[in-house]
């Protein structure tokens, strides 16, 4: 049996991949709720909404532009994500 706490352990401080944040960006554009974007995608809606207050502060209302970002460029000043979940 696995022990859920060792996975939440192992989840935390960990990115999530840009395959997910595509998605949670096409879903919140949707219309969708962090909520519902949370269980879709199996993030705690906590960290959907820290992703989103992030990306929202780099690209404003319309986050169309973050689908085009490679994972590097987009975590490239880790400086900048750790000031945003504060």
């Amino acid at each position: 049996m696995i022990d859920k706490s060792t996975i939440k352990e192992a989840m935390a401080n960990q990115r999530i991949t840009m395959q997910r944040i595509h998605k949670l960006i096409k879903l919140h554009q949707s219309g969708v709720s962090q909520r519902a974007i949370s269980s879709q995608i199996g993030i705690h809606r906590r960290t959907i909404f820290n992703y989103l207050d992030f990306l929202k502060s780099h690209f404003g209302a319309d986050l169309t532009p973050a689908l085009a970002l490679s994972e590097s460029s987009l975590w490239g000043n880790s400086y900048t994500w750790k000031k945003a979940q504060a």
